[in-house]
């Protein structure tokens, strides 16, 4: 975090029961700096719920998100951060991280995603679920039905460009898991089942797009 203090970070206890949030509270109290905080959800119901609680609990006018399995570097907040404030319209824009290393057979997930969206929506999105994502928070309030699934990182972007907000997209080295197993990407049967969730929510979006 350098010395950049006007800032918070957010532990989220997704409903971990394997002492994750003990660990967190651990470490806080070592640390002992006001600018870190966490969060607990006592039961786990997806992906974007987690994310969600912690938006809930944030009091900073630009919220963010990313993984916390060190897929992707800390640092990389504040580099979308920092882009996101160099455009041109801050309160109107959203940041994201865009992939640009070689990432092998889950490449192929990704380009399936932006195929379907395009055709599906007639929206170009490109690394939708690249992290971080940095956005101000009117785009957060402006949220009527964030879903809390995996399906949060199109939900948001989607919202961003349905309110017209510029995108704003810095390059990111997309690391190896270090920590834990994904949940829906570990055989070719997950991620089938995943592209057919992906495809049905899509569906959702477009024919709920006026309510979302």
């Amino acid at each position: 975090m350098g010395d950049r203090q006007n800032i918070e970070v957010i532990f989220v206890d997704n409903g971990s029961s394997d002492g994750t949030g003990n660990e967190i509270t651990t470490i806080l109290a070592k640390i002992n700096d006001p600018r870190l905080k966490t969060t607990r959800v006592e039961i786990n119901k997806g992906y974007g719920f987690g994310i969600l609680s912690g938006l809930k609990v944030s009091t900073g006018h630009f919220l963010a998100w990313s993984h916390a399995d060190q897929q992707c570097s800390p640092e990389d907040v504040f580099r979308v951060y920092d882009s996101l404030m160099a455009s041109k319209k801050p309160s109107h824009s959203f940041g994201k991280g865009h992939r640009t290393n070689d990432r092998g057979r889950a490449a192929f997930l990704t380009l399936t995603q932006e195929f379907l969206t395009r055709l599906i929506l007639g929206e170009k999105m490109i690394e939708i679920n690249a992290q971080p994502k940095v956005f101000p928070r009117t785009l957060n309030t402006s949220f009527n039905m964030p879903p809390n699934g995996y399906e949060l990182d199109i939900y948001a972007y989607y919202k961003a460009l349905t309110n017209k907000f510029d995108i704003v997209s810095t390059n990111v080295i997309f690391h190896d898991r270090r920590h834990g197993k994904s949940k829906w990407s570990f055989s070719l049967f997950s991620k089938i089942k995943q592209i057919i969730k992906n495809f049905n929510y899509l569906i959702f979006l477009r024919l709920n797009r006026k309510n979302l």
